[in-house]
């Protein structure tokens, strides 16, 4: 989604949405509400502000929840919702990508140190320090949101800043599979070995079907396992030790490669529709 920040996890429930920034936590924790003005038609509130104003607003506005039984019920009112919480997580990081600029930081030293911390994490793996791994993951999440916010505000935006973040993306990825793998090896795990292989093989299909289909001149950013969920799905399952990251192994195989599925299905529907 090229409107939000892209390497955060966004819980989007019924109920409440929470946003997780990695080396930060849980950073925003509120209803997924929305105050709409009928007649103008324009989003008023949202959040906690929006929550008090359920049943005290006049006729000409409504305050209701996007989501209903965990489905978007309304698209345009969810992407605003969206919105808005991704403004308070780039409040929350403004001073530290202030920070950075101010010491004249480049956005691309950024991306780099964020690939060298996930070869620490692959090690950390490797060598069965799982919640280590884990925690390193999260801080080099951190560099994955600033160099992007860094880039942006500093007004140093390139296309090959763009390609050098992605590539390291992949890369890092593959890194820390490989980490993961060699410690499943070295206890004897073949059977999870075998499906850390399809996680593997779904996480990198999930962002080759949205390249191909943007090299097509076609936007796919649809499904629900993209490369933020991925990663924190990771650290989660490394923090819970041996038999929590073999869990999220088998998530990831079900879960990426729905995603490979409903990627291809949108675009071939899309393309159907005109």
């Amino acid at each position: 989604m090229s409107l939000f920040i892209r390497k955060i996890g966004i819980d989007l429930g019924t109920a409440n949405t929470l946003v997780f920034v990695p080396g930060q936590g849980v950073v925003v924790n509120e209803p997924s509400v929305v105050a709409v003005s009928i007649f103008e038609n324009n989003v008023l509130a949202v959040g906690n502000q929006a929550k008090e104003m359920i049943g005290r607003t006049p006729d000409s506005i409504v305050a209701s929840r996007p989501l209903r039984d965990g489905v978007i019920a309304d698209y345009r009112v969810t992407e605003a919702m969206l919105k808005y919480f991704n403004n308070k997580v780039l409040a929350v990081l403004r001073p530290l990508s202030k920070l950075f600029i101010k010491l004249g930081f480049h956005p691309d030293w950024l991306t780099l140190l964020g690939l060298v911390m996930n070869l620490w994490a692959t090690m950390a793996f490797s060598g069965g320090e799982l919640r280590w791994g884990a925690a390193i993951i999260l801080l080099a999440g951190l560099c994955d949101i600033l160099d992007g916010q860094v880039a942006r505000e500093g007004r140093r935006e390139t296309k090959f800043g763009a390609l050098l973040d992605s590539t390291t993306d992949r890369y890092s990825e593959i890194f820390l599979y490989f980490g993961i793998g060699i410690y499943l090896i070295r206890h004897d795990e073949w059977i999870p070995s075998g499906i850390l292989f399809f996680a593997l093989s779904g996480s990198l299909m999930v962002s080759y079907v949205r390249a191909r289909a943007e090299g097509l001149g076609e936007d796919c950013k649809v499904g629900f396992m993209q490369r933020p969920e991925r990663i924190v799905a990771l650290a989660l399952g490394g923090l819970y030790g041996h038999d929590g990251l073999i869990f999220i192994l088998v998530v990831l195989v079900v879960t990426t490669n729905y995603t490979v599925i409903e990627r291809v299905a949108y675009f071939r529907k899309k393309l159907k529709s005109r």
